[in-house]
């Protein structure tokens, strides 16, 4: 985006490219453990906590998308419309092309005459639901197809309420009130949860997404509005995310109750901001385990279906020994890091190459009729 400050638009290569990365591997860990010979959160209860994960990625989305497109939005370079499609040009065609990998997988289980493991969760109506990406908006509560594409259903309706949550912002008379606001938005979103739902907002089910987004969200937002235009030291960047750090470990190791979950979203809050704030050294490493994530977030439930498939039909009726057990559960990971490089490198880069160059061109106008 041309003519955005440093300070508006966070570079490749930082300290949160690096946490991107850690969380999207978090979240395939927690997505894997159950496959584990023992259940992953029985050998660690906080192996069993991959909503943080979630719960970070929907904050530093508000977060990422205010300081990368606020500064344009009020300025006048980017309108609502340009925003939204923008957004969905990003994630809609490596979901779908996800979805119809499923597709594939369960035609080709079938010819192998080998079922899925949950037949019920690959239907024609949660398909259509799921590649309008409309499923976690109430419309189901049957997981299905690719579980974890519920964010990117609950981010469409965070994407289209950006523009004027950022334009709202703006009404906040300091920066630090943003701050404030961050804090209080997700007080009120817990609050409301517990309270209507019964339920912890940062443990609602998938259909309750937009629901859970929300809140995340918009605290992300009104962060960036904080950070805009505001320096923070490298000292005070360090002592905050080594504090944010040592919080988020403390109460992910504690007993799960309402004030425990809320104590860590807020470390992860002060985490995003600190991690932003930090000296960019441009690594290249950071930068390129970023642009990963997303494609392991997208295509590590696909992977996970096509390895953990395959072992249970190469070693059905085999009795495999404890480490050789574990051994080809671990063979998962690199699985999933491996498809996920290869569906970056080979189908998603090139096609977000190819949809940016495409633009629709306005007819020239006609020229002007020589004057008499």
């Amino acid at each position: 985006m041309a003519g955005a400050s440093i300070t508006d638009r966070p570079e490749r290569g930082g300290a949160l490219d690096a946490l991107r990365f850690l969380a999207a591997a978090f979240v395939v860990l927690y997505h894997y453990g159950s496959e584990a010979p023992v259940p992953l959160d029985q050998v660690a209860p906080v192996l069993g906590r991959g909503w943080l994960a979630t719960d970070f990625f929907l904050l530093l989305s508000g977060y990422v998308l205010g300081r990368a497109y606020g500064a344009g939005l009020d300025a006048g370079r980017w309108s609502a419309a340009g925003f939204v499609g923008r957004r969905l040009r990003r994630v809609w065609p490596a979901h779908l092309l996800v979805l119809l990998g499923f597709v594939a997988l369960v035609g080709l289980s079938a010819l192998l005459r080998v079922g899925p493991l949950h037949p019920g969760r690959f239907g024609a109506e949660s398909f259509w639901l799921q590649a309008a990406l409309i499923h976690a908006w109430g419309t189901t509560s049957q997981p299905a197809w690719n579980v974890p594409s519920w964010t990117l259903s609950a981010l469409v309706v965070c994407y289209l309420a950006f523009p004027p949550i950022w334009r709202a912002a703006r009404s906040l008379k300091g920066r630090t009130l943003a701050a404030a606001g961050a804090l209080i938005v997700l007080a009120l979103g817990a609050v409301v949860s517990l309270v209507v739902l019964g339920r912890s907002l940062f443990d609602l089910p998938f259909q309750y997404g937009v629901l859970r987004a929300l809140p995340l969200f918009v605290a992300g937002v009104l962060l960036a509005r904080f950070r805009q235009g505001r320096e923070i030291g490298a000292g005070s960047a360090t002592t905050l995310a080594l504090a944010g750090a040592l919080g988020l470990v403390l109460f992910a190791l504690a007993p799960r109750s309402a004030l425990a979950d809320f104590a860590a979203v807020i470390a992860i809050a002060v985490l995003v901001v600190a991690a932003d704030a930090r000296p960019r050294r441009g690594s290249s490493i950071a930068a390129q385990a970023a642009a990963l994530s997303f494609a392991l977030f997208i295509t590590h439930a696909l992977a996970g279906a096509v390895w953990f498939g395959a072992v249970r039909v190469l070693v059905a009726g085999a009795q495999l020994g404890r480490t050789a057990a574990w051994a080809l559960w671990a063979g998962g990971l690199p699985f999933a890091l491996a498809a996920a490089w290869a569906f970056n490198r080979w189908i998603d880069a090139p096609l977000q190459a190819r949809l940016a160059a495409f633009k629709l061109r306005p007819a020239p106008r006609p020229a002007p009729a020589p004057s008499g």
